[in-house]
């Protein structure tokens, strides 16, 4: 994988709209669609996203700790218990953190 590392943030929308700035003013990303809202829209969206991106990779991390820490259902069988809702819930919490993580993993 490559050593280059993306723009600065955060990142803004350009005051033309359809751009996308870094930190620093430089244009790093063109929305240019044939429709002007499209356009719009999609530059606030990579905007929204970009500028939340670490701060939701981190989020996720905790989560999968935290609720990672949850008794198996063999340790809850022998402490006589049966699991309840709230593991299955916190499973299914944990299966999607590990995909949304997953997601967020650099790709090449």
């Amino acid at each position: 994988m490559s050593d280059i590392k993306h723009s600065p943030l955060p990142w803004k929308q350009h005051p033309d709209e359809r751009f996308v700035d870094d930190e620093d003013g430089e244009q790093v990303a063109n929305t240019y669609r044939n429709v002007w809202e499209e356009g719009v829209a999609n530059a606030a969206y990579i905007v929204q996203a970009c500028n939340a991106h670490h701060a939701l990779v981190e989020a996720f991390a905790v989560l999968e700790l935290l609720l990672g820490a949850l008794p198996s259902d063999d340790f809850m069988r022998s402490e006589g218990k049966e699991p309840g809702p709230m593991l299955v819930r916190g499973r299914k919490a944990i299966e999607a953190a590990r995909a949304a993580l997953k997601l967020a993993e650099p790709q090449g």
